[in-house]
């Protein structure tokens, strides 16, 4: 995308204007949320038809994926935070298969958490 204008909105936030084309979007407000903690605001609205200008970088992150179903545990979930960001904390249900967090590296892993 590209950056068309910035400028200051308060205290600690900061207003950018961007064109970003559509695919490039796809994904990205889950990562906004997840980077800024919720704290961030996204509004997007149509702006125009323009030509292909290339590839959109795509995620060089994997997934943390659960092997076992069961509960979570702090003693547990404090190695796999080492891994990567968690999308879930101690006390919480998960089963085999389950996305419970981001992997710091490209490639996915299996953790029992």
């Amino acid at each position: 995308g590209l950056l068309m204008s910035s400028q200051k909105a308060g205290d600690n936030r900061e207003l950018l204007f961007l064109t970003v084309p559509t695919r490039g979007l796809i994904g990205f407000r889950s990562q906004l949320m997840g980077d800024t903690r919720g704290t961030a605001i996204l509004k997007t609205e149509f702006h125009d038809y323009e030509l292909h200008r290339g590839a959109v970088k795509k995620s060089n992150k994997g997934a943390i994926i659960s092997t076992a179903e069961g509960v979570t545990t702090p003693y547990a979930l404090k190695d796999v935070e080492t891994k990567g960001r968690l999308f879930v904390g101690p006390g919480e249900k998960v089963y085999p298969g389950m996305v419970i967090g981001e992997h710091t590296l490209e490639l996915d892993m299996e953790m029992n958490p």
